[in-house]
């Protein structure tokens, strides 16, 4: 699935995805919900869900219990357990972080 467009936040919560706040209403989701990969194309401010992995750049902050930066983060990321194995250009507050050598 791939969502186009420029929004302020992000979030998905029990398997249902919100831009800006909205409930995502498209066809392809089912009774509005969601279980899979989501694919974002556009700018993202914020980004708050429960796991996830960053593999382009997010330029705004993340708030999640497991995140994996394998991109670029440019803001804070607020979660329980962080890897980084990719740039972050803010805080990290987590009670688990693992730093992984850049290749």
């Amino acid at each position: 699935m791939i969502i186009s467009g420029n929004y302020n936040s992000v979030c998905i919560k029990n398997g249902k995805v919100y831009l800006d706040g909205k409930l995502y209403n498209e066809g392809e989701l089912k009774d509005k919900s969601f279980d899979g990969q989501l694919i974002i194309e556009g700018t993202v401010k914020e980004v708050d869900c429960t796991n996830l992995i960053v593999k382009g750049h997010v330029l705004g902050d993340i708030d999640a219990t497991t995140v994996t930066v394998e991109g670029s983060v440019t803001g804070n990321i607020d979660g329980t357990t962080v890897q980084v194995n990719g740039d972050v250009g803010g805080s990290v507050d987590a009670t688990t972080v693992k730093v992984l050598r850049k290749q």
